[in-house]
């Protein structure tokens, strides 16, 4: 008997060290359940806003300043009569997500050359032709704010085969009838003038036509030296030159976006072009004057993203 005790103490404890096993190896793994397990979450991407940068193309042996940045079809933007690139910068610079956009100073403008030429929309249609062909396109679309919408028209009338897409800005192709008050206003020299005309572009005049952002916008003229480019366009405008009354030989798809209390050019003229140019879309923008870009950005972006990325992956996703 004394030799059968040992082989039972041995056996017991192998059963228990079995069982000590046993119960870690189910400690360490977790608990059945009836849950998929998910998979971890990606790490967040962090998207950088497209930055543009400065060029400058020679046309005609004159140095015209421009912005661009981004990938894929091609879409210029063309500034107001007084206005720069820097009018497009916040708009451009989305859209560069999805879009190639160039920006320029058109001739007499910004930080491009002003040569003492008698400006006309005529002469700002033909430095566009020559703009693209200096950056190689052949074909674009064209984004113009006021007399930058009249340019564009003009251009798709003499250049259908070069424009894709258009899109009218608070100005089309039509000669604007400007009463002596705005034509004065809009070749201001004095502060008061700068005022005034601050309150005949904004519908929001108490926030926006303030002293001192007559100060600035008197300033920003007398430091660019556009002033005589603006008193001769004015001067154009006064002989009806480079306009057309009938925009319905235009064949590129063409939206059309207005301030609906636009005391500058008036929306008649909206509907006008909306009326003539065949399968356009008219977007009027409530509480808004002449500056969509300034009093209407996100609803402007919105218009402009809908239009010139139609057809392709949703812009989030690009």
């Amino acid at each position: 008997m004394s030799g059968r005790r040992p082989r039972r103490r041995g056996a017991l404890v192998t059963a228990l060290a079995l069982a000590a096993a046993v119960t870690a190896i189910g400690a360490a793994e977790p608990a059945a359940t009836d849950a998929t397990p998910r998979p971890p979450r990606p790490p967040a991407v962090r998207v950088t806003p497209a930055r543009l940068g400065n060029r400058t193309a020679a046309l005609f042996g004159l140095g015209v300043h421009y912005l661009e940045g981004g990938q894929g079809r091609p879409v210029i933007f063309l500034h107001g009569l007084g206005g720069t690139s820097e009018s497009w910068r916040p708009a451009a610079t989305a859209l560069a997500a999805g879009l190639r956009v160039l920006v320029p100073d058109q001739i007499g403008f910004g930080a491009s050359d002003k040569p003492l030429l008698d400006y006309s929309t005529g002469t700002l249609v033909d430095f566009l032709a020559e703009f693209m062909d200096a950056v190689g396109l052949e074909k674009a679309s064209l984004v113009g704010h006021a007399m930058g919408g009249r340019v564009a028209s003009l251009f798709a009338l003499l250049h259908p085969e070069r424009v894709e897409r258009l899109v009218l800005v608070s100005g089309a192709g039509y000669k604007p009838n400007y009463d002596p008050e705005v034509l004065r206003a809009l070749d201001f020299d004095t502060l008061a003038e700068a005022h005034r005309l601050l309150t005949l572009m904004y519908y929001d005049d108490a926030t926006r036509a303030t002293d001192a952002a007559a100060r600035k916008m008197f300033a920003e003229r007398v430091r660019s030296g556009s002033g005589y480019a603006i008193s001769r366009m004015l001067e154009s405008y006064r002989r009806g030159e480079g306009f057309a009354d009938d925009l319905s030989p235009i064949a590129a798809p063409t939206l059309i976006v207005w301030g609906k209390e636009d005391e500058i050019t008036a929306p008649s003229a909206a509907r006008a072009a909306r009326n003539q140019i065949a399968g356009s879309k008219l977007v009027v923008l409530e509480r808004c004057g002449h500056l969509p870009m300034v009093e209407a950005p996100d609803e402007l972006l919105a218009a402009l993203k809908d239009f010139l990325l139609a057809g392709d992956p949703p812009f989030e996703a690009r």
